[in-house]
């Protein structure tokens, strides 16, 4: 037979049930502040790139507004792929569309950044700043390939602080026939 010391170490072999509640709670309690801290980062990084998908579509929905009301591509000519754009309004007027540097944003991101500028020519002999606008902004490249010379392809990468997005779309132009 046992001695009663033999008997309390051989039942003192595994742990107790407190114990084992009281260390499950730690675990569990450590995995809480884990998980709302990884939940808190991935929350913010998934609002980053919704909020820069959101701006590259505004700015091609703004460049495809402005093509649909052209009829015609003059430059790139089809087959060709070009960082600006000529085309020709409704009016007759040249719409000329290029990328300028992006002085704020490209200090702001520390990444060489542009602005997409709208330019309607009007066939005067001057300058007019009111037929410039600024279409977008944060253009880390921009791309235009005509496929034919009624459509044009637009490829175009917005970009911050963390990431880049690159959205492409292709515009058909109103073909009204050559006006001439």
């Amino acid at each position: 037979m046992r001695n009663s010391r033999e008997l309390h170490l051989s039942r003192r072999v595994g742990f107790t049930t407190i114990e084992l509640l009281v260390v499950a709670g730690i675990i569990g309690l450590l995995f809480s502040v884990l998980l709302r801290f990884y939940s808190f980062s991935s929350t913010t990084s998934v609002t980053d790139k919704l909020i820069l998908q959101m701006e590259a579509r505004r700015s091609t929905d703004e460049v495809s507004a402005e093509l649909r009301v052209c009829s015609s591509v003059i430059r790139p000519v089809p087959g060709e792929t070009l960082p600006f754009l000529f085309a020709r309004d409704l009016r007759n007027r040249i719409v000329f569309l290029y990328i300028d540097k992006d002085e704020l944003h490209t200090m702001k991101y520390k990444k060489n950044l542009y602005r997409l500028i709208l330019y309607r020519y009007d066939f005067s002999d001057t300058y007019d700043p009111k037929n410039e606008r600024i279409l977008a902004e944060s253009i880390k490249s921009l791309t235009f390939t005509s496929h034919d010379p009624n459509s044009i392809q637009v490829n175009m990468a917005v970009a911050n602080d963390k990431q880049d997005f690159q959205i492409v779309t292709r515009v058909g132009m109103m073909n009204l026939g050559d006006p001439e």
